[in-house]
């Protein structure tokens, strides 16, 4: 056996036809155990017996890869960075035009649907990583772009009323906001978001 063979056989294994799935399974696995705070890629590629590097390759972050083990069609966290990194100025019209845009889909919405159900009524592990998720990724998708000593509390603020509406439109159908068009909620609720993103809350809750 030559010395290249010898090397290929020892270490973590190199990517296959069946890699993809079965990083999937480790991540599934690591997340139900340890939840979507306490996982990592580290962890995953252990289970999965792969290098770190391998799950990057085909999942390219945390967040991608919670988004595929749950089988998600889009992730909404990436999105959301996409519009924080490409806008230059207020963020909250294009913020709600982009997640209304991602359920208006028909093709997105019903995996969304049962994530979204499943993080706000159940009680087991998968809801508590899903709500991990929410907390962790997508409200610090917010807070990262934000500064000053409450950007994390401004951040849950911006995130709660995008889960607001979400809630409100695609769950539990409270009109007129179901039918009301995408354009016009972004449009009402922009204002909203960009308070929370520019607002020094704490000189704010302490005025006279």
């Amino acid at each position: 056996m030559s010395d290249t063979k010898a090397k290929r056989g020892k270490g973590r294994r190199p990517g296959s036809p069946n890699t993809r799935s079965q990083i999937l399974d480790a991540a599934r696995s690591e997340f139900s155990s340890s939840g979507y705070d306490g996982a990592t890629i580290r962890g995953v590629a252990g289970l999965a017996g792969v290098d770190p590097a391998l799950v990057l390759h085909y999942f390219g972050s945390k967040e991608e890869l919670f988004s595929a083990a749950l089988e998600l069609p889009v992730d909404p966290a990436g999105r959301i960075r996409q519009v924080i990194e490409a806008s230059d100025g207020p963020l909250g019209e294009s913020l709600v035009r982009t997640m209304l845009g991602i359920w208006d889909d028909p093709d997105n919405r019903r995996p969304l649907l049962a994530a979204l159900r499943s993080a706000t009524g159940d009680e087991g592990q998968v809801a508590e990583t899903e709500r991990q998720y929410i907390l962790c990724s997508l409200m610090s998708a917010f807070s990262h772009h934000l500064s000053g000593d409450d950007a994390a509390l401004r951040g849950a603020l911006i995130g709660s009323q995008l889960a607001g509406i979400l809630l409100a439109r695609y769950v539990v159908g409270i009109e007129p906001i179901k039918s009301t068009d995408a354009e016009t909620l972004a449009l009402l609720y922009g204002p909203v978001l960009d308070y929370f993103a520019t607002t020094d809350i704490g000189t704010t809750i302490t005025e006279p």
